[in-house]
């Protein structure tokens, strides 16, 4: 029997088969990390093509990570190809969902589809996803579901991209309602929302965006994808299991930036 007061079996996801949506950086680096350190990964995408290019480069490190083609905004093509990697897998482990969709737009001027669109893909299929995936862990005993979400299902920043954000608020408290639901039957919900990451994404941003979004992070910098993944691996491994229904703020201390200085005289 393994003891679990040790490190290397507290955090172990050895053998797990892990389920990543998305092909951005965070996704990437997620795939990498799991697969490093033993799991079964499969990457899910709506563009095959990017899936194709995130397997090379991880086998140009030695390592190898299976590919799925899925629609995270269309349901029926999440049940079919959940169920797909379910039956070729045995079961799912680890879901590691971090595909999302962010349009820049003014809040008085946004217009309906481009809203449609961003509720179709990161609320809508949030829950599709955590729905289907969490029937097979239910079935099994056993899982862990962890939804990227992002700072701002908690607060107001760059008044463009209140889809993003309001998707995102939703996606806080459907983690909270799934959590409840599955936490009798061994599975646990959490949420990891980051700061602004450096991402090519990010990069399109002028550079006094990026400069204002600095500014509110006391330490100083944008982060890493690897910033995240040490809570990643917490939250899928046995060092996590009593943990659930949670959103946690990975955020360099933008949470306490709210402070002020004055004359003391």
């Amino acid at each position: 029997m393994k003891d679990m007061m040790l490190i290397e079996n507290m955090f172990s996801v050895k053998d797990r088969i892990v389920l990543v949506t998305g092909c951005g950086g965070v996704a990437t680096a997620n795939a990498r990390c799991f697969a490093k350190n033993g799991a079964t990964v499969v990457m899910a995408s709506r563009r095959m093509e990017k899936v194709a290019e995130v397997q090379k480069l991880l086998a140009d490190e030695g390592l190898t990570i299976d590919g799925i083609q899925m629609d995270i905004s269309c349901h029926e093509d999440i049940i079919e190809k959940v169920a797909q990697v379910a039956a070729k897998y045995g079961r799912i482990d680890v879901l590691i969902h971090t595909a999302a969709t962010c349009h820049v737009e003014n809040t008085l001027t946004f217009r309906e589809d481009e809203i449609r669109k961003t509720f179709e893909t990161n609320l809508l299929g949030t829950i599709f996803l955590n729905q289907e995936v969490g029937k097979i862990m239910v079935g099994h005993g056993f899982g862990r579901i962890i939804n990227y979400n992002s700072i701002d299902a908690f607060s107001v920043n760059a008044n463009d991209a209140m889809a993003y954000a309001v998707s995102k608020s939703g996606v806080q408290q459907a983690t909270r309602f799934f959590a409840v639901e599955m936490a009798p039957k061994g599975v646990t919900v959490n949420g990891i929302a980051p700061v602004w990451i450096n991402t090519p994404m990010m990069a399109q941003r002028p550079k006094s965006y990026l400069d204002a979004a600095i500014a509110q992070v006391p330490m100083g910098r944008m982060s890493e994808t690897d910033d995240y993944l040490g809570i990643a691996l917490y939250l899928a491994s046995e060092a996590g299991k009593y943990v659930t229904g949670q959103t946690l703020l990975v955020d360099g201390g933008w949470s306490c930036t709210r402070v002020f200085t004055y004359d003391k005289d």
